[in-house]
């Protein structure tokens, strides 16, 4: 007799939706960021979003790059005992919507934050999620939804704060989880706690929710750990993913 396994029912077995807010709850936190003056694509704001732990060792968080901003800003996290930490920007990528902050986890006291695994191998169409972050400022807030597109154009936020910036040469995820503002930064994770997308933005007339893939993130991830900028390149492009009969109608053959 032959037995397949099927990998989602091993780990539902393992895990359970019931348990992981208590799982991730001291690793999820809700920022607020003051920006002083208007810079590059932000303008001068006060926001609040939210970030999670990718190491907690040497104390690294990550968020978006919209919630960091590019210009002269103040950061502070709360985490789920309600304790504040200054927030020390590292890395915002030149291109993507994601970026490091760095706290002293000396200065913790009563939480002990795990990182949240980046896995962004897991993302697959259909698998079930949950987005937990400061939604509309209630912090853990949890919703949930599935995975459906995984080759979705970047979304365009020409209505928004950030009517400047757009990311741009990546596809996005996007899912139905009516996540809103203060949801930004907020990790995409699977029953087993494995976060596979971080949550960028949202359409404020539907549910639809848009998420950045983490390959790129798990890559810097790397330099920003041992203290480094991680190399970057352009082709000075921007490209747009369109169905291959728009390109026929432009004369092109694979």
């Amino acid at each position: 007799m032959t037995v397949f396994s099927d990998k989602a029912s091993d780990a539902a077995k393992e895990y359970s939706w019931n348990t992981l807010q208590d799982r991730l709850r001291d690793s999820i936190v809700s920022t607020n960021s003051s920006v002083a003056v208007s810079f590059d694509t932000t303008s001068s704001i006060v926001t609040n979003a939210t970030g999670f732990v990718v190491d907690a060792e040497k104390g690294i968080i990550l968020s978006n790059r919209h919630v960091m901003s590019a210009g002269p800003s103040f950061h502070k996290a709360t985490f789920f005992n309600n304790q504040e930490v200054f927030l020390q920007p590292f890395y915002y990528d030149p291109e993507h919507d994601f970026a490091f902050f760095r706290y002293n986890p000396a200065e913790l006291k009563g939480v002990t934050p795990r990182a949240i695994r980046l896995a962004p191998e897991k993302a697959r169409s259909g698998l079930e999620i949950r987005v937990i972050g400061n939604n509309s400022r209630e912090k853990m807030s949890v919703h949930q939804g599935e995975l459906s597109q995984l080759d979705r154009n970047v979304p365009e936020y020409r209505d928004s704060h950030y009517e400047s910036y757009n990311d741009m040469n990546t596809f996005y995820y996007q899912a139905s989880t009516s996540s809103k503002e203060g949801s930004s930064g907020s990790p995409v994770v699977d029953i087993a706690g494995d976060a596979v997308a971080i949550n960028s933005g949202g359409n404020f007339y539907s549910s639809s929710s848009f998420f950045l893939p983490l390959q790129r993130v798990k890559y810097a991830l790397e330099y920003v750990r041992q203290g480094k900028i991680p190399p970057r390149g352009t082709l000075q492009a921007v490209f747009s993913h369109q169905p291959h009969v728009k390109a026929e109608r432009l004369g092109l053959t694979a």
